[in-house]
């Protein structure tokens, strides 16, 4: 697992930034699974489609930063999951209540209060759900107004934890079966819960330019399997360093947020946000097939909100909400 680190850290990031590590076996051990309902699916009543797309925050880039990880945990999954809690779906208030990325990023990257103007670490996303659990979230539009590149000593004010405390969250849960039918079930599941699903996955590097404006992504089998076999060498311990090389010159690893899903689609699809911005893509979502999740997601999990704390009443809330409205000035184009 080092090696593979060590690996990620020398391949080149092309037109968008990427930046996800692999978890390590010691960051799972204490990793818990959501509940699987083995009769989903069997009894009909679920619905063939299923959204929460009206709660996502507007789309934004990580533009040449590697900090795909904490836009798709803080930024897409935790933004959606509260909008959906309070029933948020006006695009300005969205926008005042979604949550900084790089507030995730800079307190990962950045222990040592060194800037890191290049933006091109690579992060676990279980390192960013430690930093919800810790430290909770920041809200885009509250003090002090960070870039990837922001010094951490600007964070670690204890009043600045008076208004992300409150955004911590209570837990992380994988999904089970990855790589099995079971793990679309579950991910349908928790999307019929309102949670969005952060996934942490392998993709060939032509998928930049291969999800055309309609959204659908279709990897071709080979390419499929290439990830695939990938997988099964590093597992069994039989991957050498020059599988690893092979492997990430045509490979990268992304975080993205599956926000709904749709059987109809493409022979069944998940509908993914993506963090490259509205030009890219289906105005920055597309369609994942449900047989090539099951091929390249390495890593899946949910948020547990403290929901004995949400309060639409909550200050933080009001303050974000009037302050963004006063700043765009009655709806201005966001």
């Amino acid at each position: 697992m080092k090696k593979l680190i060590l690996l990620l850290l020398f391949i080149p990031i092309v037109s968008f930034g990427q930046g996800l590590l692999l978890p390590t076996i010691e960051d799972l051990k204490n990793v818990s699974y959501v509940e699987y309902d083995d009769q989903f699916g069997l009894t009909g009543s679920e619905p063939d489609f299923y959204s929460l797309e009206k709660y996502v925050p507007n789309i934004i880039s990580q533009g040449y930063s590697n900090a795909c990880t904490s836009f798709s945990v803080i930024y897409y999954g935790l933004s959606t999951q509260y909008n959906q809690v309070f029933d948020i779906t006006n695009p300005v208030d969205k926008n005042g209540h979604s949550f900084d990325p790089f507030f995730g990023y800079t307190l990962i990257n950045d222990e040592n209060s060194t800037n890191n103007p290049e933006c091109n670490l690579k992060n676990k996303l279980v390192d960013v759900f430690k930093i919800l659990k810790s430290k909770g979230a920041k809200k885009q539009w509250f003090y002090p107004h960070i870039e990837c590149y922001t010094s951490s000593i600007i964070l670690l004010n204890p009043e600045i934890d008076n208004y992300t405390n409150p955004y911590e969250i209570y837990d992380f849960d994988a999904i089970p079966g990855l790589g099995y039918n079971m793990s679309i079930n579950s991910a349908k599941e928790q999307l019929l819960n309102n949670k969005p699903i952060i996934v942490g996955a392998f993709f060939p590097n032509n998928f930049q330019t291969s999800v055309q404006n309609d959204g659908l992504y279709s990897p071709n089998d080979n390419e499929l399997k290439k990830i695939k076999n990938a997988f099964l060498l590093v597992k069994s311990g039989q991957s050498t360093k020059e599988d690893f090389l092979s492997f990430f010159e045509n490979h990268f690893g992304h975080a993205i947020t599956i926000i709904g899903y749709d059987d109809n689609v493409n022979g069944g699809s998940f509908r993914v946000v993506n963090s490259w911005g509205n030009e890219w893509g289906d105005e920055g979502y597309f369609w994942l097939k449900y047989k090539d999740f099951k091929m390249i997601a390495l890593e899946a999990y949910v948020i547990d909100l403290l929901t004995e704390d949400l309060n639409m009443d909550n200050e933080t809330q009001f303050i974000s909400n009037n302050y963004v409205r006063k700043y765009y000035k009655n709806g201005a184009n966001i």
